[in-house]
């Protein structure tokens, strides 16, 4: 709450304790991702061009009909008020670029939308994900 309880104070960092993809493309240019199997599929969160996160591990051979909940480290995100984006990428190997799969943007802590432990990220575009999360304070001195 804010110093005399009236209003909630903002969080001045938010932890996102569990990251799950719902959906995605299961081809690109009527193609499938690889060619004889499924895409190998992780995340990764930027703060403008800024890369802030990644998953400890991808999903290799991944079926656009199934969910992923990603192994995350530690992910705490600072400047919550700010525009994110999470860009969803097909692993080809260590000297082929990613294929970008599909992005979406978001901000992390929105006033008017409460203090929600899960947020659906999903502007029916081609990936949507839920991300739980936790508000993290700090104790300010009066």
């Amino acid at each position: 709450m804010g110093t005399y309880c009236e209003t909630r104070a903002i969080p001045d960092k938010m932890r996102i304790t569990s990251l799950t993809l719902t959906r995605f493309p299961v081809v690109k240019n009527d193609v499938t991702w690889d060619e004889f199997s499924g895409p190998d599929i992780f995340f990764r969160i930027y703060e403008g061009s800024r890369p802030v996160a990644q998953p400890l591990h991808l999903y290799e051979d991944a079926s656009a009909f199934n969910t992923y909940q990603f192994f995350i480290g530690l992910i705490e995100i600072e400047n919550i008020t700010n525009t994110f984006s999470i860009k969803l990428l097909d692993y080809d190997g260590r000297d082929t670029k990613e294929d970008l799969m599909g992005e979406i943007e978001f901000i992390p802590f929105n006033p008017e939308k409460g203090y929600p432990e899960t947020i659906i990220l999903d502007d029916d575009g081609p990936v949507a994900f839920e991300m739980t999360v936790e508000y993290i304070y700090h104790k300010k001195s009066m």
